[in-house]
């Protein structure tokens, strides 16, 4: 093993291992966050309504995560209720602003289907993201319930 991997290994154990002794004495508030789409490995459960702007953690199922199996994700919220969502040049925007490529296969060939998102987000209604090129989000997933996430703060 390498020493990059053992890092890796050596940072997932401890968030692992944190999250269990918080868990422990009562702070069941942190949620490790698994995979690097968003750049962190353990969050703070904050709650509340959610914003522009904020990390939320949702549950979904896609063919994509973990085959197909229920999985939390965690993302940021990029647009909102009311925000134009617009699909041009293989990327979604929210107004003018990227919000990311779409990739049309997963990296061991299988073919990725795009939801059509178009127009002004419904009430009760964001779109997810991850700064990741591979980040399984609404790129992916299409447009999540509001109130079906949850506000966390990244810790590390």
């Amino acid at each position: 093993m390498d020493m990059k991997a053992r890092k890796q290994l050596a940072l997932r154990l401890s968030i692992c291992v944190a999250a269990s002794a918080a868990t422990w004495v009562g702070m069941d508030r942190l949620q490790p966050i698994f995979g690097d789409s968003i750049g962190y490995h353990l969050a703070w459960i904050t709650g509340g309504a959610v914003a522009k702007g904020d990390y939320a953690v949702v549950a979904v199922q896609s063919p994509l995560i973990h085959d197909g199996k229920p999985a939390h994700i965690t993302k940021r919220v990029m647009c909102i209720e009311g925000e134009v969502v617009r699909f041009a040049d293989e990327q979604f925007f929210c107004g003018d602003e990227p919000l990311g490529k779409v990739l049309r296969q997963t990296s061991d060939g299988r073919a990725i289907s795009v939801p059509v998102i178009a127009g002004p987000i419904p009430s009760g209604y964001v779109f997810l993201a991850g700064p990741h090129p591979r980040s399984v989000d609404s790129r992916y997933l299409g447009l999540l319930p509001v109130s079906e996430l949850t506000r966390v703060r990244p810790l590390l």
